[in-house]
């Protein structure tokens, strides 16, 4: 519950930026890339169970007894955010072999996230977030 409180702030302050639609960019194939990608599709996406181990989904969604009805529940709450895939910062993002760590904030407000993801198979995955 806290991560989702410290991610509503996060997006609070970047909305207020009023930060529009992006453009596409390529994309980032190198492992800081694929960090990267994944807490933004987490971020924007309605199934984010897709991007969440299952320690992660069930700090996030306090509904339900099953990783399926976790999810359930997740999409069934998802609002998209106010802002765009651009107006995330990455303040640093640090990539090993099986954990990565990164910290996101906005350029508008001192308030940072740090995400902790693990490497499941050639997939990074969301473990933890505060």
């Amino acid at each position: 519950m806290k991560t989702t409180l410290l991610a509503l702030a996060i997006s609070a302050a970047i909305a207020a930026a009023g930060c529009g639609g992006g453009g596409e960019k390529k994309a980032d194939n190198s492992p800081e890339g694929q960090v990267k990608t994944t807490i933004l599709d987490w971020t924007f996406e309605k199934d984010k169970c897709q991007y969440m181990t299952d320690k992660f989904v069930k700090a996030q969604a306090f509904i339900g007894d099953t990783r399926q009805e976790r999810c359930d529940f997740l999409k069934k709450t998802f609002q998209a955010p106010r802002y765009s895939k651009d107006a995330v910062k990455f303040r640093k993002v640090e990539v090993g072999p099986a954990t990565a760590t990164a910290v996101i904030g906005s350029d508008i407000s001192n308030i940072t996230a740090t995400y902790k993801l693990v490497k499941t198979g050639d997939r990074w995955l969301i473990d933890e977030a505060g």
